[in-house]
């Protein structure tokens, strides 16, 4: 039996899909959900226009009730957080699916 020998202060970390699921029910501003998924970055004109659209479609909420939560979307509903993590891994995981399909 060989034995591995790591240096100090390294941490073997899980694979890549076991990292994403652990992350399941943490939660996710979505100030930082768009900010990762949208084209635009903030401060960029266009980001807000294009950040209520992805919200809209990932939330199911209408347009017009996203831009009610506010310039940075602290007022959106409780269950938002939670499911735009979910959304973020299940995009993530697509990601690395496709680079895995590329190879």
């Amino acid at each position: 039996m060989q034995t591995t020998y790591y240096q100090p202060g390294y941490v073997k970390s899980k694979p890549y899909p076991e990292r994403l699921l652990a992350k399941k029910n943490e939660k996710m501003d979505p100030l930082e959900f768009c900010t990762k998924w949208c084209q635009l970055k903030p401060g960029e004109w266009g980001f807000k226009v294009e950040a209520v659209r992805l919200l809209h479609t990932v939330t199911g909420a209408s347009i017009r009730t996203v831009e009610r939560w506010g310039e940075r979307f602290e007022s959106c509903p409780s269950y938002v957080p939670r499911l735009l993590m979910k959304e973020d891994i299940l995009r993530e995981m697509e990601k690395q699916i496709k680079r895995n399909q590329d190879l």
